[in-house]
């Protein structure tokens, strides 16, 4: 079991895990396939979101989202959504 302390040390390290994670905002953009594109409200840049995710969204959507490696390296990374900002 752990005690008080080490709880403790073990949320303070969740949160400077949590804080160090780049976040950003973007609007989403529908192909005539299965996958979209979210377009960062930031720099402009467009990066892939996969099926499952576009399956949850609608073109328009503002959602908040963190970049994944891709499984190569000259490819572009993935947007993960983590949260739905607003919807039209």
């Amino acid at each position: 079991m752990l005690d008080l302390s080490a709880l403790s040390q073990l949320k303070e390290l969740k949160k400077q895990i949590q804080a160090s994670v780049i976040r950003s905002q973007g609007v989403v953009k529908g192909t005539s396939k299965r996958f979209g594109f979210v377009v960062d409200e930031k720099d402009g840049q467009q990066y892939l979101l996969p099926q499952a995710a576009m399956d949850l969204l609608l073109p328009g959507d503002t959602i908040q989202f963190v970049l994944e490696k891709s499984k190569s390296d000259e490819e572009k990374p993935i947007a993960r959504v983590e949260k739905l900002i607003s919807t039209e």
